[in-house]
């Protein structure tokens, strides 16, 4: 867990976040296995009439996630299996990974999520505090709707909602981040406010999927807490320890 201080419950009025900048060179990861475990059962329903569209919404709903692991930061989750996956390692503004949905015809705003990892010196308390901060010195137009405690990742989390006003368009934010081992893990949902609500459930089931894992420093493993007590299970089950 983070910090010594409690978590708490509801809307616990704070002060702003960081800015974002969006959507660098796409790196689209192609999900082989689930495709070959698709055409495998697209064979046993190919005398149905419906087997081509059963396929074709297997393979393209939004709501079928499948794992994204980075080993170097330390983070899993999982991640819309149509959304393309942008791979960007930004060390200036913390962004490693940009999750973005399908492109729809006329559409001009394609909903993103970015994962971000950074160092912060701080508490948690001064995170909040600067992620407010931030949000209202470089972003005049932000209006903030949510700004209350959370959970990601088993820690006590800060969320944020608010809509800005960008090239005469509102976009709408929703973030949610921790700070584990000095440094702030964070998730990041933009879109544009009259299509916000379409994917909003997704994007939560994959902040609730999100987890912190072991990182390799050099030639060694740092574990996690959680990682070291699921070894600790593993090796008392194998030496039958009880």
């Amino acid at each position: 867990m983070v910090g010594s201080e409690q978590h708490h419950d509801g809307a616990n009025k704070l002060d702003d976040v960081q800015n974002l900048d969006s959507i660098p060179s796409l790196e689209t990861q192609v999900p082989w296995k689930v495709i070959i475990i698709g055409l495998t059962v697209g064979s046993v329903f190919a005398s149905a009439p419906f087997g081509v569209s059963y396929l074709l919404t297997l393979l393209t709903s939004p709501h079928r996630l499948i794992p994204y692991v980075d080993t170097n930061n330390g983070i899993e989750i999982q991640r819309p299996l149509d959304w393309e996956v942008r791979k960007i390692n930004n060390n200036f503004i913390g962004d490693v990974v940009q999750f973005i949905s399908p492109k729809v015809e006329r559409d001009s705003f394609r909903e993103v999520v970015t994962i971000s990892v950074e160092k912060f010196p701080g508490t948690f308390k001064q995170y909040t505090q600067s992620e407010v901060q931030d949000i209202k010195l470089h972003i005049k137009s932000a209006s903030i709707t949510i700004n209350r405690y959370s959970t990601l990742a088993d820690n006590k989390a800060f969320e944020l909602e608010y809509t800005a006003k960008e090239r005469n368009k509102l976009t709408k934010y929703w973030k949610k981040s921790t700070l584990y081992d000095k440094k702030v893990y964070k998730i990041t949902y933009a879109a544009n406010v009259a299509d916000y609500k379409k994917y909003l459930p997704t994007v939560e089931l994959m902040a609730q999927s999100f987890e912190i894992k072991s990182t390799v420093v050099g030639p060694f493993i740092v574990l996690t807490p959680h990682a070291k007590h699921a070894q600790q299970l593993e090796y008392g089950r194998q030496h039958k320890v009880y």
